[in-house]
């Protein structure tokens, strides 16, 4: 891996690292644990807390936020929460017409640098 140029690149390289460990160690963990012993729906919870959390992370520390990681840590919190409580919601169709608004409105809300 190449270093980091910059100290912003240093935080996000370190947040991004954390992300990764984290989600490796909590789903290993999760996979040891028999299924028929955690609710269900916990590992997306779990997931979802992950993601939400790298990005309050970057948005504390002045970083920009990777809203598409963001959002899917949502999705994987609603979805998880969801399953928890036994509500069966199309959040998979959510989840593609939020998505795919997000790229069409994009354009509408960019600038483009100006050369």
């Amino acid at each position: 891996m190449s270093e980091p140029t910059t100290i912003t690149d240093g935080r996000e390289k370190r947040l991004d690292e954390i992300a990764w460990g984290s989600f490796l160690a909590v789903m290993g963990g999760l996979l040891l644990v028999p299924e028929q012993t955690l609710p269900r729906g916990l590992w997306l919870i779990a997931i979802g807390v992950i993601l939400v959390g790298v990005n309050v992370a970057r948005y504390l520390s002045h970083l920009k936020i990777n809203w598409f990681i963001a959002v899917l840590g949502l999705f994987a919190l609603a979805a998880g929460v969801t399953a928890l409580f036994g509500v069966q919601m199309p959040l998979f169709a959510i989840l593609l017409i939020v998505l795919g608004g997000g790229i069409l409105f994009r354009p509408l809300f960019h600038r483009p640098a100006h050369p």
